[in-house]
């Protein structure tokens, strides 16, 4: 749910257990972890399932830094936008039991905004309502620590014209599934937390997984690199609702997927429903590749936390991560489990140790840059003797340098490379080279 530089995503799973066949090793997985222990990359906790039992766990890092408290079984992560899953989940029972339609109009529940007329379940589902992204507020952090009643997060929303007609084309917006929440509650009468808990957990058997949270639970706490792990803020749950409210573990993420692909929280009907795609966003899940096959799920992030969560069907196969510290992207990381899974070539990274650099020999990369055919200027700037890059309307992040004229944010898989002569710099990021020129 937040609001991140990157949109992570890519790939998932599959394999074979069955009888007298061997197991896949994870031995380069392991080999992963500890050289993101070793460099300080990343904390978080990894499961895979195959066929109803987990084949895979590792945990590794701290729930607190602070008190040296490391991640364990009980340690409960925020899951962002993996929570859009089981919100779908929740929409299509409720139109199983006569309760919703997808041709349903928001106009029913909340007439004010532009289109209500227009807009559909099946439109909110699908990001295809036009509804501003609340969460791209640029003064979303000053506020979303705050409780906020239905009545102020709705005006907060209701500030802003919608974007495009519905239908019209597929635009992420977190402001869909908060109002999925909502027209939940008032559909069936019952709070969303009662909803999840008698259509989702307790059929399932889940017992580490909530939509709120009290000061009692083991939840880990987040962090963000700057020049160190910094506490990340946090949200108040009452703002993401239904859009990033939740917490679990790996563990039960895996156990959640699986019950929904095998169909016991939702009919075939229902479950064909959620996998239709427009722009490869399904309704609460996301269509992703991995060679030559396909997986669904949902990736989230907020406060911090980052998740992934992927089933491949066919394959009887889940894999999920949840992260409270990211440094070396988990998307990379999904990557060589499922390259361990499915026996495929996967290179270990070499991680390099920060470069010192003076504050006087960074001035010289200083500036705002273009690129054609880029929609975003790049500012780099030097922030308390370090050296940050903020796109157009996004947080600024701190760059590590790591050559003569080098420089990375892990977390993203950016690198840039300056030529101070030419005032140029290379931005690559997943493959991609954009070269660009201060102005």
């Amino acid at each position: 749910m937040s609001k991140n530089w990157v949109i992570v995503v890519l790939f998932l799973l599959g394999w074979v257990k069955a009888a007298g066949q061997q197991l896949p090793s994870f031995a380069r997985t392991d080999s992963l972890i500890d050289r993101i222990l070793e460099f300080d990359k990343g904390m978080g906790a990894i499961s895979v399932y195959k066929s109803g039992s987990e084949i895979y766990q590792r945990k590794y890092g701290y729930s607190s830094l602070e008190a040296k408290q490391p991640i364990d079984d009980a340690t409960l992560f925020r899951i962002g936008s993996i929570s859009k899953t089981f919100t779908a989940t929740l929409v299509f029972k409720q139109i199983e039991l006569g309760k919703l339609k997808l041709s349903d109009p928001l106009s029913n529940w909340f007439p004010l905004f532009g289109n209500a007329r227009k807009i559909t379940i099946r439109h909110l589902l699908s990001h295809q309502s036009g509804i501003y992204n609340f969460t791209n507020d640029a003064s979303l952090l000053q506020w979303s620590s705050l409780p906020h009643s239905r009545k102020e997060l709705l005006d907060r929303m209701l500030r802003y014209p919608n974007v495009f007609m519905p239908g019209e084309k597929t635009e992420y917006s977190n402001s869909n599934y908060v109002l999925l929440s909502w027209i939940l509650e008032d559909a069936t009468g019952s709070s969303y937390a009662q909803l999840l808990d008698h259509y989702i957990l307790k059929p399932v058997g889940l017992k580490q997984t909530f939509y709120t949270t009290d000061s009692t639970m083991p939840l880990a706490s987040s962090y963000s690199m700057l020049t160190t792990w910094t506490k990340a803020p946090v949200s108040h749950q009452s703002v993401p609702l239904g859009a990033g409210a939740i917490v679990s573990t790996p563990t039960e993420l895996n156990r959640f997927i699986e019950a929904l692909f095998s169909g016991r929280l939702v009919n075939d009907s229902s479950l064909a429903g959620m996998m239709t795609t427009t722009e490869r966003f399904g309704r609460g899940l996301i269509k992703v590749p991995f060679y030559e096959r396909t997986g669904w799920g949902h990736t989230g992030g907020i406060d911090g936390f980052q998740s992934q969560l992927f089933s491949f069907r066919n394959d009887s196969v889940s894999v999920a991560i949840t992260s409270n510290a990211v440094s070396y992207p988990v998307n990379e990381l999904m990557i060589a489990i499922l390259s361990d899974v499915f026996h495929k070539s996967f290179d270990l990274p070499v991680f390099k140790k920060a470069l010192e650099a003076k504050p006087e020999e960074l001035q010289v990369y200083a500036g705002v840059y273009t690129a054609t055919g880029l929609p975003i200027k790049l500012t780099i700037s030097i922030k308390e003797g370090m050296l940050t890059g903020q796109g157009t309307g996004q947080p600024a992040f701190p760059l590590t340098r790591t050559g003569a004229h080098q420089f990375s944010f892990d977390p993203a898989g950016i690198v840039l490379e300056f030529v101070p002569s030419k005032k140029q710099m290379v931005l690559i990021q997943m493959g991609t080279r954009f070269v660009m020129t201060k102005e």
